[in-house]
């Protein structure tokens, strides 16, 4: 078995980041998804793509459902 996670703490912005509801995060719909941070769906479907593990960083102040939420997006 091998491990060979992308890892996207840069691309969300996770430190230092005042983000803690799930409603305060970058939509999908949004115009850019490297100035403010990313969603991470995108990056989920990205590493589903490149069939490699995302290692998704939350951000310190993330709330239990912000964490709920990240789950249901690796579920589909």
């Amino acid at each position: 078995m091998t491990f060979s996670p992308f890892r996207f703490m840069d691309w969300l912005k996770t430190n230092h980041s005042p983000v803690q509801s799930w409603s305060e995060r970058t939509p999908a719909n949004y115009f850019t998804q490297t100035v403010e941070s990313g969603t991470s769906g995108i990056h989920i479907e990205l590493s589903n793509l490149m069939k490699k593990d995302p290692w998704i960083c939350v951000p310190h102040l993330a709330d239990d459902n912000y964490i709920f939420e990240i789950y249901t997006q690796l579920k589909k």
